[in-house]
């Protein structure tokens, strides 16, 4: 609600202003709209005090911080590209890179914030997070997996279908980035917990060395290799910030891999079978024949499809010769259920 409003606000405002503040008001607009909602979402009402004042300028300076050097950090790859190749590239890089991301924008940030609180509320009631830490792993990763990758098997008619043939270019980066952005979620829930726990500084000395790294990596294989080189040495650096964060988690909540492999077997195996199938029949990281705008919807369809099959059926094959366990697969079914049992209701009553 909050996001319509503001794009309706900026609109209008663009309309009658012919302006570029129409964006800074629609901007404005929704973070009001956010603020307003979430008085109407939760019973929780802050009174004035400054009690805490030195713990609020303290926990504000780190987030001050932190998104410093995090946007200094996520930059960091599109100044190199900048640097050592053309406008043209940058713009091919940057539109990739966003394309590559919509998994971990719409899926994964959204549920990052919402962590944030839940981590708070467990801290208060002097629980461990280790068991929502597990779960949300295992459901981001059932979530996420087959949207990264099934985005970087159909680069290519999604890129022609979206953008056109100028931006062939931009292939290879939404192919190498997709598939890397299914690991974030690793980071993003360790990023919330920490937080949660006003453990900052740890999290900025996890993005100083991730920074560090990115650089080198950045510079060489773009210089070597081109926006492929850059897609690449991006991806790598992810990789180690997942780690990284992994590895913190670990070392708090006693959390190992062959316990994540135990809740995340199912999804993996269901992702594979599905890069497989797609594989076979050249679906899957391939030019597409079509041309026109109707043929690559259909290619892109068929791509698609085919592939959300073949990863539903083996992830409820696997599940049901698992025997059912506690995990994702059942808070979605149960999800699911009670969503369809009150579509009709809710249809009765209009």
């Amino acid at each position: 609600m909050g996001r319509v409003i503001g794009v309706a606000v900026t609109l209008f405002c663009a309309y009658v202003w012919r302006d570029y503040w129409a964006l800074v008001a629609g901007l404005l607009t929704t973070r009001i709209v956010r603020l307003a909602q979430s008085y109407v979402m939760s019973p929780y009402r802050p009174r004035f005090t400054l009690r805490a004042w030195r713990r609020l300028i303290g926990f504000s300076l780190w987030t001050w911080a932190l998104t410093i050097l995090g946007q200094a950090r996520n930059s960091l790859d599109t100044f190199v590209v900048g640097r050592l190749m053309t406008t043209t590239d940058v713009a091919a890089f940057t539109t990739g890179r966003e394309i590559a991301s919509l998994p971990v924008t719409e899926l994964i940030e959204p549920l990052h914030r919402t962590l944030f609180s839940a981590f708070i509320l467990l801290q208060q009631d002097s629980k461990s997070p280790r068991a929502m830490y597990l779960n949300v792993v295992e459901a981001g990763f059932l979530l996420l997996l087959p949207a990264g990758i099934g985005i970087s098997m159909v680069a290519d008619p999604l890129v022609r279908l979206m953008l056109g043939e100028l931006w062939l270019s931009a292939i290879p980066v939404v192919q190498i980035l997709a598939a890397v952005s299914t690991v974030t979620v690793l980071g993003m829930v360790s990023d919330a917990m920490n937080a949660a726990a006003g453990n900052l500084r740890q999290s900025f000395i996890l993005y100083a060395i991730s920074m560090a790294l990115r650089l080198p990596l950045s510079l060489f294989l773009t210089s070597a290799y081109g926006l492929t080189g850059a897609a690449a040495g991006l991806g790598i650096s992810i990789f180690i910030d997942q780690w990284l964060f992994f590895r913190i988690t670990h070392r708090r909540l006693d959390v190992s891999i062959p316990q994540l492999a135990a809740r995340l077997w199912r999804t993996f195996l269901a992702g594979a079978v599905m890069i497989f199938c797609l594989y076979t029949f050249g679906l899957a990281w391939t030019t597409s024949a079509g041309t026109g705008a109707a043929s690559l919807v259909l290619d892109l369809l068929l791509r698609s499809g085919f592939g959300a099959v073949a990863y539903v059926t083996t992830l409820s094959a696997a599940w049901l010769a698992a025997g059912r366990p506690e995990g994702a697969e059942r808070y979605l079914l149960g999800f699911a259920r009670k969503w369809l049992a009150r579509a009709p209701a809710s249809g009765a009553s209009h």
